[in-house]
């Protein structure tokens, strides 16, 4: 296939934050193997626009409300922009086996529209709806990601899978301001109780993180940045109820935060103590060390993709079904 007769491309990555980093490797070997193509992003988290903005495997960033009633007119204009522009490719960033995904993917009328193959939910995903498909291996994400390419005729053998995140400094002087305001060292670590609202199966118990929270500040000293986003602003006082009154002290709050913020506080701390969340991700891909707490989930699709260590359930069924609920508690709670 002749890269030269590609002039547009658009990569649909609205799935979530975490996931929409996991394509950066292939977006940025498609920008390689491809360098005169425009490539544009259409991302459904804020976030996502705030910590790509001057991506530079990226040309232009469409941001699409999820919630499609409260962005309606945003949204209308911007997918009359996304038709208009007459794309050759789209491209479905991994994993995209959603109804709603494929049916945005078709109504922008690419000429081509590249996905995965799922081996369920093939009618009521609406995977049918694009024309040229990847099979889904039992590999990283980012893994899965760059092998769409191969339908371009793309070698990804040779693709980079090293990852990194340029923030701008002023976000770095935000966040030294926090450290400042509460008095922390450079000796911290972080910890990020939170997991998207439909993905409860990823959330460790409060009452865990306390637990490790306490264990760490009394052998270590360290601080411990709680953040807790607009979804778990219980996490603080939850965890808090089971650290030791004496080490209290060492415990603190990050709220209402800028992404971009978060993101440096993660990259100058010691250690990121995460669930299967953004946060995670943010952390791989600006070289902290993580430590990952995954429950249900493949950590063989989904696991950071650098310096990590991985706490797993040891369940007979994990992976387990994450749709039935009494198997992912069983498996989060058993990590």
């Amino acid at each position: 296939m002749g890269g030269s007769k590609i002039k547009k491309i658009l990569i649909i990555a609205v799935s979530g934050i975490g996931a929409t980093l996991l394509a950066l490797p292939m977006i940025d070997h498609l920008r390689k193997s491809m360098p005169d193509c425009r490539i544009d992003l259409l991302a459904g988290q804020k976030g996502t626009v705030d910590l790509l903005e001057g991506y530079p495997s990226i040309d232009n960033i469409i941001f699409v409300n999820r919630k499609v009633l409260k962005g309606l007119f945003k949204n209308l204009i911007n997918f009359i922009k996304l038709f208009f522009r007459r794309y050759d490719y789209s491209i479905m960033a991994f994993p995209g086996n959603r109804m709603a995904f494929n049916l945005l993917s078709f109504l922008i009328f690419a000429k081509k529209r590249l996905a995965h193959t799922y081996l369920t939910r093939k009618f009521i995903s609406g995977s049918f709806l694009n024309n040229e498909k990847a099979i889904v291996e039992k590999v990283h994400d980012i893994e899965n990601n760059l092998n769409i390419l191969k339908l371009l005729n793309i070698d990804v053998s040779n693709a980079n899978k090293k990852l990194s995140l340029s923030i701008d400094n002023k976000y770095k002087e935000l966040a030294m301001g926090f450290l400042k305001k509460n008095k922390i060292s450079k000796n911290y670590i972080c910890l990020s109780p939170g997991a998207s609202r439909d993905q409860p199966y990823k959330k460790w118990p409060y009452a865990k993180f306390g637990e490790l929270a306490d264990k760490l500040a009394e052998k270590y000293k360290y601080s411990i940045i709680i953040f807790a986003g607009f979804a778990e602003l219980e996490a603080y006082d939850e965890i808090v109820k089971n650290v030791a009154q004496d080490r209290l002290k060492y415990i603190k709050e990050a709220t209402n935060l800028d992404l971009r913020t978060v993101a440096f506080l993660i990259k100058m701390s010691r250690l990121s103590v995460t669930n299967d969340n953004c946060l995670m991700n943010i952390a791989a891909f600006v070289g902290t060390k993580v430590l990952s707490i995954i429950g249900a989930n493949d950590p063989r699709r989904t696991r950071p993709w650098n310096d990590y260590y991985i706490a797993s359930s040891n369940l007979d069924c994990h992976p387990c079904n994450r749709t039935l609920e009494n198997a992912w508690r069983r498996a989060i709670r058993s990590v």
